[in-house]
């Protein structure tokens, strides 16, 4: 079994970044209304550690050269976070935090066996409040 790295240094890096705790909204599919308009649907994950950082300047270009645009930033976590994949049909997971809906856009790293994972996320909307 693979050592999971980001468990050892997440802490120790959480000093500097700091870390937050946020909703992990995992796309469930979809289902389909009788007019034919499609929903997504998630499994929600709460209180989901994760460490917010701004892209290095080379991942600014990927995320770029792909057209997204919007604010962006990097995301640690532990679990098996999803972007679209659209041939398998599988992603567009969401995180929520610090006030703000985010898409998760690209997978920067997977280390699905030792359960870690860096994505990049573009902000969706800020969270109304009532």
């Amino acid at each position: 079994m693979a050592m999971n790295l980001h468990a050892i240094a997440g802490p120790i890096a959480g000093i500097v970044s700091g870390t937050v705790n946020g909703l992990w909204q995992r796309n469930a599919g979809y289902a389909t209304t009788p007019a034919g308009k499609r929903t997504p649907s998630y499994l929600d994950v709460p209180d989901t550690s994760m460490q917010v950082q701004a892209l290095t300047g080379p991942e600014l270009a990927l995320v770029e050269s792909l057209n997204i645009q919007g604010v962006k930033r990097a995301v640690y976590m532990n679990g098996d976070v999803k972007a679209v994949d659209r041939a398998s049909g599988e992603g567009g997971d969401l995180l929520t935090f610090n006030g703000a809906v985010w898409l998760v856009t690209v997978i920067l790293e997977t280390w699905d066996s030792s359960g870690w994972c860096r994505v990049a996320v573009t902000k969706q909307n800020d969270m109304v409040t009532p």
